[in-house]
């Protein structure tokens, strides 16, 4: 199934079911003029250019660099978070940047007039002296989309508005290490809502929606090498977008960059995404499968010979196996599985939530063109009795009951954005209070938060 597709098109229809139910003008189908901008009337584009989406994980330079999983810490990241981040505002799309500033996303431009701010942080966080919004304020709003009384207009499904719907232009400088001159290189956002284009040293790179997930661009063409080169990221983000009718929930609602953006750099070819599937005992459930589905990318058209290896340390770093399978790489993109049996494997729970640690590396010979880590843990979940009043929910194989909470990423200076530290406090509040299960309300959390909860039990 093209799932792409399939969710353009169901988005599609449900922006015109919610229309239908609701008594709003539904727009003909039929236009005589295409609307070509992406972030409004445009409910199947909500990427251009855009990485297909992967899972969370960083490349690293060493095993014991990747055990430690401190990506910062690796020669392949550059974290780009700072208050170093310039800052144009508009109420609406027409004022904004591009349209108001000439070379708005270039190099040469002298934006030291422009606002500063911090990334991450939500816009609508920044107050004044006296206390007021600097730009547009914070909305909380349930059922209704919370443009609707602002602008007081009637609603045209899959329209966003225009009259209000601020506009942030965000300018980053930045140099590149030489040594990344010969690798693939790409900007990772981890959150920005709700719809942001991106230009690098004034080259469109790209566009995307979905506030909540990560999204990544490739921008090696674009970037100037030379050591100490000013290079400029420049990233246009709306409060608003035809993806906003989807993403309308309970709370409150803000808008800016709000999670990482980051640099990572990759050799010619990498592990461009990968599975490893850990809930299946075999052996009276004294023994654990692990199965891995790995997806290879080369950048280049050289066909290689490669090795693919897996090894997995418990939590005192001992290496409990190893395995690994031979693949030849002569297409721009394959899948290579590989798997092993854990013997005596050490189940995880919330009460006894144990972890190992998986090391995935890509090889030629001696060299290392890929190696990466995860945390993973053993567990099954299932419901007996399905359909019978004595149905039951089980993790390995054991009766347990949830005692769970709703949770929201709210920070009163920051807005959506929170550090490691505050997440682990909230979650160490919650197991101090026999809290097992926690709600991501309603979209997909900043991927430390789910590492967190593997650690301790949720």
């Amino acid at each position: 199934m093209n799932y792409r597709r399939w969710i353009a098109e169901s988005l599609s229809m449900m922006m015109t079911c919610s229309a239908l139910l609701s008594g709003m003008p539904v727009a003909a189908a039929d236009t005589t003029e295409t609307d070509t901008r992406e972030w409004t009337n445009n409910p199947g584009v909500f990427q251009v250019n855009r990485e297909k989406a992967r899972a969370t994980f960083w490349r690293y330079d060493t095993a014991d660099q990747a055990m430690a999983q401190d990506p910062n810490a690796s020669s392949y990241h550059k974290l780009l978070n700072g208050d170093d981040w310039k800052f144009h505002w508009s109420i609406n799309p027409a004022g904004r940047a591009q349209e108001t500033v000439q070379g708005f996303n270039s190099v040469e431009l002298d934006d030291s007039s422009w606002d500063d701010i911090t990334v991450p942080r939500n816009w609508q966080t920044i107050l004044n002296d006296d206390g007021s919004w600097k730009y547009d304020p914070v909305i909380y709003s349930n059922q209704n989309y919370p443009w609707i009384n602002i602008e007081g207009r009637k609603e045209n499904a899959g329209t966003a508005p225009e009259q209000y719907n601020p506009v942030g232009t965000y300018r980053k400088h930045f140099t590149v290490d030489s040594s990344w001159a010969d690798k693939e290189v790409f900007v990772n956002f981890q959150g920005v809502e709700s719809a942001m284009y991106l230009w690098v040293n004034g080259q469109y790179i790209g566009y995307s929606e979905d506030t909540f997930s990560a999204k990544g661009f490739d921008i090696t063409d674009a970037l100037n090498f030379e050591e100490g080169a000013d290079n400029v990221m420049t990233v246009e983000v709306y409060r608003w977008c035809d993806g906003s009718y989807i993403e309308n929930q309970d709370m409150l609602r803000l808008a800016g960059i709000f999670r990482d953006v980051s640099l990572d750099a990759k050799d010619k070819v990498e592990i461009r995404d990968f599975t490893a599937l850990s809930n299946t005992f075999i052996n009276d459930g004294k023994d654990g499968k692990l199965d891995i589905e790995a997806d290879l990318r080369r950048f280049d058209t050289a066909s290689r010979n490669l090795k693919l290896s897996a090894v997995l340390y418990d939590d005192q770093k001992n290496k409990v196996c190893d395995f690994s399978t031979d693949v030849v790489l002569d297409t721009d993109e394959m899948t290579a599985t590989l798997g092993a049996v854990i013997p005596n494997v050490k189940k995880w729970s919330a009460e006894h939530p144990n972890l190992y640690t998986l090391v995935l590396s890509l090889s030629d010979g001696d060299t290392t063109h890929d190696l990466t880590a995860i945390k993973i843990g053993f567990r099954s979940v299932e419901v007996t009795d399905r359909g019978s009043t004595d149905a039951r929910l089980r993790v390995n194989g054991e009766e347990i009951y949830l005692y769970g909470v709703n949770r929201h990423e709210n920070n009163p200076d920051t807005g959506r954005y929170l550090t490691r530290e505050e997440m682990e406090e909230e979650i160490l509040l919650m197991k101090s209070l026999n809290i097992n299960a926690v709600r991501a309300s309603h979209y997909p959390n900043d991927p430390v938060f789910y590492d967190l909860c593997d650690e301790y039990g949720l």
